[in-house]
């Protein structure tokens, strides 16, 4: 009878988060509207290419298409957060200026380089609560080929 290999599963320490340069993101937009004032993209995201493609934060809430092209993502843009005028404490819009479509391919050029294993980039949300813990198994089961 020929022995059969089971695959190792993988855990939170074996997935790869890839982060994203947000600032220069920001940036690009801020002169693409050149309107005089800053902007920022203040999402926590970060992007998983293996074993399966991923963009997700820090609570494990994220997309997960089939290929870099395949879905098209909607990122807010506000205004940037400044100082007060007192200095004590900083001033951000509560809503969105504008938005704008990427999808992960697109996202990928502004990889930093610096990657974080997936507990790591958790940081305290790890076991923060149990919609949080659910929202990372359901990923691991994904990165697991599990659904």
């Amino acid at each position: 009878m020929a022995k059969t290999e089971t695959k190792a599963r993988l855990t939170e320490k074996d997935i790869v988060v890839h982060l994203i340069n947000w600032e220069t993101i920001g940036n690009q937009v801020t002169r693409k509207i050149n309107n005089g004032k800053a902007y920022e993209i203040r999402p926590n995201l970060a992007m998983v290419l293996e074993p399966r493609l991923a963009l997700l934060d820090n609570e494990c809430v994220g997309w997960a298409p089939e290929t870099k092209e395949d879905r098209t993502i909607e990122l807010d843009v506000y205004g940037k957060s400044e100082p007060m005028p007192d200095g004590k404490g900083m001033q951000f819009d509560a809503c969105p200026s504008y938005s704008i479509k990427v999808t992960l391919g697109e996202l990928e050029d502004y990889l930093t380089g610096e990657t974080k294993d997936l507990q790591t980039f958790m940081d305290n949300r790890y076991d923060y609560n149990g919609r949080i813990i659910g929202n990372r198994h359901n990923f691991m089961r994904y990165f697991n080929g599990e659904s």
